[in-house]
C-alpha cells in the first residue's frame, strides 16, 4: 500500500508540476508571441489507480491517417492518405516510467531476458525515464497487470497528429526544442511541454521508440509497429506523425519503450 501511495503521489505530483508549467507558458505566450504555443491539457482525464497513469480522453471520430505527399524521406507504406474512423479510447499521457516498470516486476515477479539491461538503464538514466530495454511481450504483460492495453497503430497516429494530420505532434513545421532529439540519453517523461499533441500527450516525437499491439504490415504477431522515434535519432524524418517501424517483438534496445491505452 505505500509503495502505490508513493507512485501515484510521484505522478501525480509530476502531472501538477506540468500543468502549471503548461499555464506559466501560455502566460509568457500571450505576452510574447514569439514564444512557442503549447496546447491546453485536456481536462478530461482518467487516473488509473493500479500504476499511478493519467490517461486523456480521445473522442470518437474521423482522422486522417497516413501521407500523400513524397520526398526522398517519405516510405511507400507510410500512404496512402485516407480517412478512418477510431471510436473513443483513453491513452497515456506519458510513456511508462521505470517507477511504474519496477513497481510492476516486484508485485508480478515478472521475469524477462532482459531484465538485467532494464535495471542497467533504470539506474544510469532515473526512476523518472521512460521504461526501455522492454520487448513487447515485457510491454504486454505491464499493461495486463495494469489492467490497460497496448495502443493500436491507428491510435497511436490519432494520438499524436489529431484531426488535422499535422507532420509532427505540434504542428507541421520541425523545432528541435519541442523534442528529445540527438541527445546522449532520455529526458524524464513530460520534460518538454511544448512539444505536447492535440490529445494532451507527451514524448511523440522522440524521447523513446514505442511499441503498439499491430502486426506490421500484415506479418505474423512476430513482428510489431513502433512508433514515434527516440532521442538517440539524427533525422528529424524519424519523427513524424506518419514515420512507421517494423520491429521484432523480441528487440530489446535502450530507446524502445511504450505508453499504454484503455476503452472506457
Amino acid at each position: 500500500m505505500k509503495a502505490f501511495i508513493a507512485v501515484v503521489g510521484i505522478t501525480l505530483g509530476l502531472v501538477a508540476a506540468i500543468l502549471i508549467a503548461d499555464e506559466l507558458q501560455r502566460q509568457l505566450q500571450r505576452s510574447n508571441p514569439s514564444l512557442p504555443s503549447v496546447a491546453p491539457a485536456p481536462v478530461d482525464c482518467y487516473l488509473n489507480k493500479k500504476d499511478g497513469s493519467v490517461l486523456s480522453n480521445v473522442p470518437a471520430g474521423d482522422f486522417l491517417m497516413g501521407v500523400r505527399s513524397k520526398d526522398s524521406t517519405v516510405e511507400d507504406n507510410e500512404g496512402p492518405l485516407r480517412h478512418l474512423h477510431l471510436s473513443t479510447f483513453q491513452v497515456s499521457r506519458f510513456e511508462v516510467t521505470n517507477a511504474q516498470y519496477g513497481r510492476f516486476v516486484r508485485a508480478t515477479s515478472h521475469r524477462s531476458a532482459h531484465n538485467d539491461k532494464w535495471k542497467e538503464c533504470a539506474a544510469q538514466w532515473g526512476m523518472q525515464a521512460p521504461v526501455v530495454c522492454v520487448d513487447w511481450n515485457d510491454a504486454q504483460a505491464y499493461c495486463q497487470w495494469a489492467g490497460l492495453r497496448l495502443l493500436s497503430e491507428e491510435e497511436w497516429e490519432r494520438t499524436a497528429r489529431g484531426t488535422d494530420a499535422r507532420i509532427y505532434p505540434w504542428g507541421d513545421e520541425w523545432d528541435q526544442s519541442r523534442a528529445v532529439f540527438k541527445t546522449n540519453r532520455p529526458s524524464t517523461v513530460g520534460s518538454i511541454s511544448s512539444g505536447i499533441s492535440p490529445a494532451g500527450c507527451y514524448d511523440l516525437a522522440g524521447n523513446v521508440c514505442e511499441w503498439t499491439s499491430t502486426n506490421y504490415d500484415g506479418k505474423s504477431s512476430d513482428y510489431k509497429v513502433t512508433r514515434g522515434g527516440g532521442w538517440r535519432d539524427f533525422n528529424s524524418a524519424h519523427l513524424r506523425t506518419y514515420k512507421r517501424y517494423g520491429s521484432i517483438a523480441k528487440e530489446c534496445n535502450d530507446q524502445l519503450g511504450f505508453r499504454c491505452a484503455r476503452t472506457p
